[in-house]
């Protein structure tokens, strides 16, 4: 017996790719070799179990016969699926996916197949086509462009500061340097360049020649280093960059240019030297580690020895506690983050290391951030396949149409 699925044509799978909610799936298998006395679809849903449903013969392609089944998603998640066909001697012959992939060609396999995926959405109601059919261009804020206001923003790197040095590479073309302590697993000195947002700002006629239509800009809120993923302060752009006025000018202009702005939002951990951990005592608040009493102290994951929980042990990155109904508010309340700068201008957000993040924080972000703009976009850094990622203990519901628009790694 020979049998043939092929994910990716119509001829086998209607529609291709995911499958909106309340909507149909048609799966067709060719067979041919035999005349088989049955052919099912089985269909797994995680929480349901299996289910299997009667394949109907139909029209042939060539010596083929082609079975053929529908059936109507009800609820979003993700669908395993497999063909039984039970062979003219009886026997049972199973077709899945082939080892490791759950799209593409098939195959037969002794045993339980490897499974075929369809993911089950719920389709937004405004849809980011801005995004969907755009040109992004990817900026690390400190190394693209230098503004007319650098010379002046380089001065914030002389106000004193406990901890590692924070110094000007006047050369723009000096090769990057990385002054670190192995023994003490500590930074030494961050470099900067001193590009500013004014310098995005002033080569965006540039960038709307090459025909990009958002940017993406790696963290710019105030930070100890130079990549910013510690944050400092959600509320106030890294000085050496610019401050919200400046900020709002490039978003204003940059949408004169057809161009839309992505924010990178860093919240499953702040730096340990920001006004919420405050461990160096550079800012006025009181931080998580310098008082249990702090406003703050709930937000991470504190021990009673002073120690605590840190992002893959970096202690320069305390790790937030995302349950935390303050930090959420924060975030995701009406006059929070997430709203605050999309008022000023940004147009969607790339959450950072988002499968460290809880499902129900990127509903409740999305949600937010959608409230804000309705065509607001929230795409996530997902490594491994994000349609059927587990993570902690469970299948993530990046993509069921609450949570992400898209992923990337």
């Amino acid at each position: 017996m020979l049998a043939r699925h092929i994910t990716s044509l119509s001829d086998y799978r209607i529609p291709f790719g995911a499958a909106q909610l309340g909507g149909t799936v048609k799966l067709s298998i060719d067979v041919w070799e035999d005349e088989p006395q049955a052919v099912d679809l089985r269909l797994w849903i995680d929480g349901e179990g299996e289910r299997l449903i009667p394949m109907q013969p139909g029209s042939g392609n060539g010596s083929a016969v082609r079975y053929a089944a529908e059936f109507a998603p009800e609820k979003t998640g993700v669908i395993w699926y497999s063909f039984n066909i039970t062979s003219s001697d009886g026997s049972v012959w199973r077709y899945g996916a082939r080892e490791e992939h759950a799209v593409g060609e098939g195959a037969f396999h002794y045993g339980d197949p490897p499974s075929f995926q369809i993911t089950v959405y719920e389709p937004r109601a405004v849809q980011p086509d801005w995004y969907r059919n755009g040109i992004v261009y990817q900026i690390f804020p400190d190394r693209f462009a230098r503004g007319d206001d650098w010379r002046e923003r380089a001065k914030t790197l002389d106000a004193p500061r406990k901890g590692p040095k924070r110094r000007l590479v006047e050369d723009w073309d000096k090769p990057v340097s990385y002054e670190f302590d192995e023994k003490a697993g500590e930074m030494l000195a961050w470099d900067f360049y001193g590009g500013t947002l004014e310098g995005i700002r002033e080569k965006l006629g540039y960038l709307e020649a090459l025909g990009i239509t958002a940017l993406y800009l790696n963290p710019i809120f105030e930070a100890a280093s130079n990549h910013r993923y510690d944050t400092a302060d959600y509320e106030r752009i890294d000085p050496l960059l610019g401050d919200e006025e400046s900020f709002r000018a490039l978003c204003a202009d940059a949408e004169a240019h057809g161009i839309s702005v992505i924010l990178d939002g860093v919240f499953n951990h702040t730096g340990r030297d920001s006004r919420y951990f405050n461990a160096l005592g550079n800012y006025p608040d009181v931080g998580a580690a310098q008082d249990p009493s702090s406003p703050y102290h709930t937000w991470y994951k504190m021990e009673e020895d002073g120690s605590y929980s840190c992002w893959w042990g970096v202690k320069d990155l305390p790790d937030i506690e995302e349950t935390d109904p303050g930090y959420r508010d924060y975030i995701n309340g009406e006059d929070g983050i997430v709203r605050r700068w999309l008022r000023a201008g940004a147009r969607g957000w790339r959450l950072d290391v988002a499968d460290e993040l809880p499902d129900s924080f990127i509903r409740e972000l999305k949600a937010a951030a959608t409230a804000e703009k309705d065509d607001a976009l929230v795409i996530g850094e997902v490594w491994e396949d994000a349609t059927h990622k587990w993570a902690y203990g469970e299948l993530r519901q990046y993509f069921q149409g609450e949570e992400l628009d898209g992923v990337m790694n």
